[in-house]
């Protein structure tokens, strides 16, 4: 069983491809990037909405919605 963001995929109910879950993982290593990089003042809240616009077009996160 695998745990993305501390949801195991049972509970969340739905099968994923081995490459979606390798996009889910980046993209959610781009959130905490961006987060830290948001909290250290070197990116606005525009700059940092802006860029994870981009890189859920990047990643097609299907799980975004449901994690935290």
């Amino acid at each position: 069983m695998v745990s993305v963001g501390g949801f195991f995929l049972s509970e969340v109910n739905m099968s994923i491809s081995s490459e979606q879950m390798q996009n889910e993982i980046f993209y959610h290593q781009s959130v905490k990037i961006l987060n830290m990089l948001l909290e250290k003042g070197f990116i606005s809240k525009e700059q940092h909405h802006q860029i994870d616009l981009l890189n859920r077009q990047s990643f097609k996160p299907s799980l975004a919605g449901v994690l935290p």
